[in-house]
């Protein structure tokens, strides 16, 4: 299967298969349980509020997020096998997996728009009074802006 092949596939899907495969690539991205990026907090808050309301908006961000991966040469043979299994579970979406789709979508359109910058970490030790210790480690990945994927991303919501 061709690039635009593919992107016409995607095309093609109807909106539960879209979300479905949102899903399979959040997975496969290892992006469950990830909030929502920066620039995506206030669409994230308005999807928790009103999932519904915000399907239509849900449904054109993950199939550009798809899209996106498919363009994607590190992503493009993952798309396939994505896109060739959409429909085979049979779905029914409710307002929480609305919510995680949304999320997953922003999330991908970071990661994949932009490359890798840096990781931050923190690691926090307490001490409790009976004289215990809990270590707490975190790690966050900083993406930057990829120039090309970033423009074909404006593209898509503009206007």
């Amino acid at each position: 299967m061709t690039e635009q092949e593919l992107i016409a596939a995607i095309e093609a899907l109807n909106r539960e298969e879209v979300l479905e495969a949102m899903l399979a690539m959040r997975d496969i991205l290892g992006l469950a349980g990830t909030d929502a990026p920066d620039a995506a907090r206030g669409f994230a808050e308005e999807l928790r509020e009103k999932p519904y309301a915000a399907l239509d908006d849900v449904e054109d961000i993950a199939r550009a997020a798809l899209v996106l991966a498919a363009l994607d040469p590190e992503h493009r043979e993952e798309m396939k096998q994505v896109v060739a299994r959409a429909g085979e579970m049979n779905f029914i979406f409710g307002g929480a997996e609305i919510i995680a789709i949304g999320i997953a979508a922003a999330l991908v359109i970071e990661r994949i728009k932009g490359g890798r910058e840096r990781t931050e970490s923190e690691t926090v030790i307490t001490e409790s009074a009976d004289g215990g210790k809990q270590i707490v480690h975190r790690e966050r990945t900083v993406y930057r802006p990829n120039e090309k994927m970033g423009k074909i991303v404006s593209a898509l919501f503009e206007g």
